[in-house]
């Protein structure tokens, strides 16, 4: 049975070690005692999980000690276990949950720690690597938005600020859409100012003709005799109502008066009407229609099918069979790659290379939002599957990246293969998507044994001779 070394952080160092009172098996955990003062200059040290027993008068300390450690600010690996003997605003989402009386916490750490043992260490430091260095151990993972009033944003993903991951809505809708994550419950769904993403926004309603904010809301009179119609006040004279302008004294509303359905009055054009027309405003100063809002839909996430293939192998393997006119993974492409052009090389053959990016993602997710902006673009990449062969093989590189192999075919027929590609991006009702391919002719002697590293290379490069 192994044993793990566990540090306890409390704010009160003459108090008994309630926090352990959670743990079975205490054989199994060697504790060291240090209070909080102490832990936050005592990191050196070798431990496998840290307990935080603090009081509820110590919550601000409970959750800086659990930003910075998740923040690599100590000298602790950020993904160590951390239980909370209280909850505090940020446990829920940095802690790996409470510690109670008759919780078994020894499992979760001997699972956690045979989980880290599988994972694939990476030499890289990329978002994805931090991410799953964390995620991937935790059993239960999930990844859930906290309310957070930010400069433009209301929520945020604690976890995501802590790994120095950022662009986390770009993030998320690109893991999502390769199924690194899936997402669970849906948290809330926020609108968003179209042009600045600010969530921060002012409903107000204005007066439909001259737009002024100088509004009241009055009960009105409309008066049969003389057809006078002014506010209510005008016609309260002594104890009953009179109309100003011909004295008649109103007594039964149907037959003497009414109340005219328009309840609100400008002070600025005079103008009296049934509803005013709303106005969304952001605090950057951006006015908008409510219905010209983005819609961002705050998700609790858990890992997907590629996380555990990332985890385990360092990439995303995809050995589905191929079918005819399917899409293939990066994969079986930069083998078939190197294949044809060794292929054309020895007979003779001439294939030709598509490059494809679709321009004006960034900007297509901060005017439509992310969740509408990879929708447009799988549509785009269906209308692109109909105007290719069932020869051709094509492959997806990233969420606006993709490589087309168009076997026998000479770069004489390049006029005509624009020309097709042409007819899908002015199939596009918005413009703010633009296609640009860029071909490579095959064979080639340039094409290294790589052939996958050298794709993902020239998927970026934009400085290929020939642009359609």
């Amino acid at each position: 049975m192994n044993v793990y070394q566990a540090i306890v952080a409390k704010d009160d160092a003459t108090a008994q070690l309630d926090a352990i009172e959670g743990i079975d098996n205490k054989e199994c955990f060697t504790i060291v005692d240090y209070d909080s003062a102490a832990f936050l200059a005592h990191t050196t040290n070798t431990f496998d999980l840290l307990l935080l027993n603090l009081s509820d008068s110590s919550l601000a300390e409970q959750d800086k000690i659990l930003w910075q450690v998740r923040s690599s600010a100590l000298d602790i690996p950020a993904e160590i276990l951390i239980f909370c003997l209280n909850e505090s605003p940020l446990s829920s989402h940095l802690a790996d949950g409470l510690i109670h009386a008759g919780r078994n916490l020894y499992s979760q750490v001997e699972r956690f720690y045979e989980r880290q043992s599988q994972l694939l260490k990476h030499k890289g430091n990329s978002a994805i690597d931090r991410f799953l260095a964390f995620a991937w151990p935790r059993e239960n993972f999930q990844l859930t938005p906290r309310w957070q009033l930010q400069e433009n944003s209301s929520y945020q993903y604690p976890l995501l600020a802590c790994l120095g991951i950022l662009e986390e809505q770009k993030i998320l809708a690109q893991w999502q859409h390769t199924d690194i994550l899936s997402a669970g419950d849906l948290v809330d769904r926020v609108r968003q100012c179209p042009r600045c993403d600010s969530e921060h926004l002012n409903y107000v309603d204005i007066c439909p003709r001259c737009k002024s904010i100088d509004i009241n809301s009055s009960v009105s009179l409309h008066c049969f005799t003389c057809g006078h119609v002014g506010e209510q006040g005008e016609f309260q004279l002594d104890t009953a109502l009179r109309c100003p302008t011909c004295l008649t004294q109103l007594r039964h509303i149907g037959v003497d008066y009414d109340r005219p359905l328009e309840r609100f009055h400008c002070a600025s054009c005079d103008h009296r009407f049934i509803e005013g027309q709303v106005i969304a405003s952001c605090h950057n100063g951006h006015k908008q229609r409510p219905d010209e809002l983005k819609e961002r839909r705050l998700y609790q996430y858990v890992l997907g099918p590629a996380a555990e293939q990332i985890a385990s192998v360092g990439r995303i393997f995809d050995n589905r069979a191929l079918q005819w006119g399917e899409d293939t993974s990066i994969e079986n492409f930069s083998w078939l790659l190197r294949w044809s052009n060794a292929s054309a090389q020895r007979h003779q053959h001439q294939h030709l290379l598509l490059f494809l990016n679709w321009e004006g993602v960034a900007e297509a997710i901060t005017q439509w939002g992310e969740e509408r902006a990879m929708a447009q673009i799988a549509e785009l990449q269906e209308r692109l599957h109909s105007v290719i062969r069932q020869t051709d093989v094509f492959a997806q590189i990233d969420s606006d990246k993709a490589v087309i192999l168009l076997c026998h075919t000479s770069i004489k027929w390049l006029d005509q293969i624009a020309a097709k590609l042409a007819s899908i991006e002015a199939a596009n009702d918005d413009s703010i998507l633009k296609l640009q391919v860029r071909n490579f002719p095959l064979p080639s002697q340039d094409l290294p044994e790589n052939t996958q590293q050298w794709l993902l290379a020239h998927a970026n490069k934009l400085e290929l001779d020939h642009v359609i």
